[in-house]
């Protein structure tokens, strides 16, 4: 049976998505070099290529905040060439400026090129049919392919979160769901669940309080109660379901633990484990005030510290990032580049509201996961995966009514 090249790109994309399963990194000198997601994306694009005969295509709402971007990191890895680390400024430029660019890039024009309608939903169904055998293989021989944590990884859940969000908003707007849609929601739920991350669980909860908010108008209050209920009802199932799981059980354990001592005023009870609320609030008070000594232009896109000291009865330095994506964004590049960087994800996400409700909510559910995780901080695999499903979203028709 021959493939159409529609169906050709869907699968290729399906496959760039599902190495964030098993992003290994070449390293190098201690630094990587390139990880697997990367070679995936390039073996796409190199795909691509063949069937544009070359051209790559850029979103023009994008371009004047690119050109804004690559002129300020330019400067900054100037700047760091002479006085700071060259390399650390690159491998920052390349992070934060270089895998977004190519990502969104590489999603819109297989958009352009695949012609398919519903591209990027039957891309993704493909990454939640093979996650859920990969999850099951997890569950029932208890080996974590490459998961740090739960059974599935962390920025698996958050894009499979686009089944999640694109089937409540349509129930909200609709008062109905189709049952495939339903089923790809609730199997989203409990992937999500079993990524066993703290910081999954509450990006999911703050990105579906922003739903309810935004369409409150339209819902109204009694079927804003009936979700509420709903979903309570399912959190429970899902909940009595993962009592199976030592994982599961370990992060709810530790995550009201957490609550509990920082309510009691006590952020330190945990010794030397670094993924507690308290180590958190002295980590960002540290980078604030690093932040501080250079407030306009930040300290250099090539500074880095070596290691954080984390206070109270931690009393240990930690080798870790600042684990808060606009914060590192503050110290390093300062106001300027906070404030570039806000307007270019505020340029996609008034794009993406406009054109694809499940992937908008995804990506706003990844800029919120980013204030407390690395998800778009170092995370090749996320980054590369959410931004291109963002440019896929992009070349998506806009509807003549909101």
């Amino acid at each position: 049976m021959q493939l159409s090249k529609g169906e050709i790109l869907t699968l290729s994309m399906s496959m760039v998505l599902l190495s964030q399963w098993f992003d290994c990194q070449i390293m190098v000198s201690g630094k990587s070099i390139v990880s697997l997601s990367e070679v995936t994306l390039y073996a796409h694009g190199a795909l691509l290529l063949v069937f544009t005969r070359g051209k790559l295509s850029v979103p023009v709402r994008l371009r004047p905040i690119f050109i804004l971007l690559l002129g300020y990191l330019g400067l900054h890895l100037l700047y760091s060439a002479y006085f700071l680390d060259a390399g650390n400024a690159i491998l920052t430029t390349r992070r934060l400026l270089y895998y977004p660019f190519v990502a969104l890039a590489i999603g819109y024009t297989t958009a352009m090129s695949a012609e398919t309608p519903d591209f990027l939903n039957k891309a993704m169904k493909i990454l939640m049919k093979i996650s859920l055998v990969l999850f099951i293989l997890n569950m029932t021989i208890r080996f974590n392919m490459f998961q740090e944590f739960g059974y599935i990884g962390r920025a698996t859940g958050v894009t499979l979160s686009y089944f999640l969000f694109a089937g409540l908003v349509s129930l909200i707007r609709t008062g109905s769901m189709k049952r495939t849609a339903m089923l790809y929601a609730l199997f989203s739920a409990v992937l999500i669940f079993f990524t066993s991350s703290r910081g999954v669980y509450l990006a999911m909860l703050l990105t579906v309080s922003v739903i309810l908010w935004q369409h409150r108008r339209v819902a109204g209050a009694i079927r804003i109660i009936k979700l509420g209920f709903g979903a309570l009802i399912i959190m429970i199932f899902v909940s009595v379901a993962a009592m199976n799981s030592p994982l599961v059980v370990q992060t709810l354990d530790k995550f009201s633990n957490d609550i509990t001592n920082v309510a009691e005023g006590n952020l330190g009870s945990h010794g030397e484990q670094f993924n507690t609320l308290g180590a958190r609030y002295y980590l960002y008070l540290s980078v604030l005030e690093l932040g501080l000594e250079s407030p306009l232009f930040g300290k250099g896109s090539g500074y880095k510290v070596e290691s954080w000291y984390l206070g109270g009865s931690y009393g240990v330095d930690r080798s870790k990032t600042p684990h808060n994506y606009y914060l590192d964004l503050w110290y390093r590049l300062g106001i300027g580049g906070l404030l570039l960087f806000s307007v270019f994800y505020w340029r996609i996400l008034a794009r993406l509201r406009n054109s694809d409700a499940g992937v908008y909510y995804m990506f706003l559910a990844a800029l919120i996961y980013t204030c407390f995780d690395v998800l778009l901080s170092s995370n090749s695999g996320a980054i590369l995966s959410i931004f291109m499903i963002a440019g896929v979203a992009f070349h998506a028709p806009l509807p003549k009514t909101r």
